[in-house]
């Protein structure tokens, strides 16, 4: 359930959940990361099926000091319910790509499948409804944050499905073609 808290020392998962992609919050105090539970489809080697899971991916946060942990968002059954991840770096140098994106203004950025393109939305790292960030037709391939946490900098094809574009948007506002 999304708004239960526990306390416990290392922080335990059921044995068919991964905790994955940890991104530290920008004053270092809390860690959010991905759940994912087992019978995820599998990105890498394709899939005939549709790309939904038996149990939705989640967003959790975790204080390492008092060892509180809580599930603060989880995706919604159906598609968008298995995480797709987005694209490696954007430099092709071969390192994994930031998939939880924190800002400076207390929400977490992700890549959602919801509606069936791959968007960035946000939630409050205290939890609540995710806000989607690059509404179109068209997907967000990488992401990143400015150096300062405060701007989402991200290629996309969104309104332009031949083209590909850089875009910038806060989690809080509309995006912006720069």
């Amino acid at each position: 359930m999304i708004s239960s808290r526990r306390r416990c020392g290392p922080w335990q998962k059921p044995s068919d959940a991964a905790d994955l992609g940890p991104a530290w919050s920008p004053d270092g105090r809390r860690i959010a990361f991905r759940r994912e539970y087992a019978h995820q489809p599998d990105t890498q080697t394709g899939f005939a099926e549709p790309f939904v899971a038996k149990q939705p991916w989640a967003i959790w946060v975790a204080d390492p000091t008092s060892h509180e942990v809580r599930p603060v968002w989880r995706a919604a059954p159906g598609v968008g319910s298995a995480y797709y991840e987005l694209d490696q770096d954007a430099t092709d140098a071969g390192g994994q790509t930031d998939q939880l994106l924190w800002s400076s203004d207390g929400n977490i950025a992700f890549a959602w499948e919801h509606d069936g393109w791959r968007h960035l939305y946000a939630v409050s790292a205290e939890g609540g409804n995710a806000r989607l960030l690059t509404p179109g037709d068209g997907e967000v391939e990488a992401a990143a944050l400015s150096l300062d946490h405060s701007r989402l900098i991200y290629s996309t094809n969104i309104g332009d499905l031949e083209r590909r574009h850089i875009a910038a948007v806060s989690s809080a506002a509309r995006p912006r073609i720069d």
